[in-house]
């Protein structure tokens, strides 16, 4: 399915062709793209490369929440110029579904080769994972990766 070039944009536009929206939240390096599907606007998709690792959640919209961003000062230069919020997950909270890449058992990855994969490395995996995810497999623990 995914081919994209380096540039951000292509990769977005191929999702988008797939039926996946990137949200705002999503990050280039580490990899870490939230995703929201055209067919399933309850559900969002978190896609992480970490350690030897790349994982794909799927999660309930309840799931997150909004923090307020503010400067540590809070003076009123700083209030005035408004604050900035960012859409975080809620502490604690487990996903409906999680899909596992384990590179270190199917690449032979070691370290942090998943956490240094760029969008057109980590990309590729997005269809098995998916896949998973829609094959109804059994929940996998999102644990921290090691390495």
């Amino acid at each position: 399915m995914l081919h994209p070039s380096e540039h951000p944009l292509a990769l977005t536009a191929v999702l988008r062709r797939h039926g996946l929206t990137v949200l705002p939240a999503s990050e280039r390096v580490p990899v870490l793209l939230w995703l929201r599907r055209d067919t399933d606007p309850t559900s969002v998709l978190r896609m992480a490369a970490r350690g030897t690792r790349v994982t794909l959640e799927e999660h309930d919209p309840s799931s997150f929440t909004t923090l307020e961003l503010r400067a540590a000062c809070d003076c009123a230069e700083h209030r005035s110029a408004g604050t900035r919020a960012r859409t975080v997950l809620v502490p604690g909270v487990l996903p409906r579904r999680t899909a596992v890449v384990d590179g270190r058992e199917r690449y032979g990855w070691t370290g942090v080769t998943a956490g240094r994969l760029d969008l057109a490395g980590v990309a590729p995996l997005l269809d098995g994972l998916v896949a998973d995810l829609d094959a109804g497999l059994p929940n996998v623990p999102a644990l921290a990766a090691t390495g």
